[in-house]
């Protein structure tokens, strides 16, 4: 169990609306895959690769780093 409270999926989701993709592009996949990685550690496996699908297609190209480690997770 994660113990950075703001790593939680739940406080994940929470601030996931906050960051709407189409305003927050880089925000927004930050947290997916923060999201995505707090999920694997919990078990939920199948939301976490949606949450890291949502990371790699939301990185833009050029933030390769970004992009390699959520498609390194999932």
């Amino acid at each position: 169990m994660s113990t950075d409270p703001a790593g939680t999926p739940d406080d994940l989701r929470a601030l996931l609306r906050r960051y709407p993709p189409e305003r927050y592009p880089v925000q927004h996949a930050t947290l997916q895959l923060r999201l995505g990685a707090a999920l694997l550690e919990a078990g939920e496996a199948d939301a976490a690769a949606a949450a890291l699908r949502t990371a790699v297609a939301t990185f833009a190209p050029e933030l390769l780093v970004e992009r390699a480690r959520a498609a390194n997770l999932l």
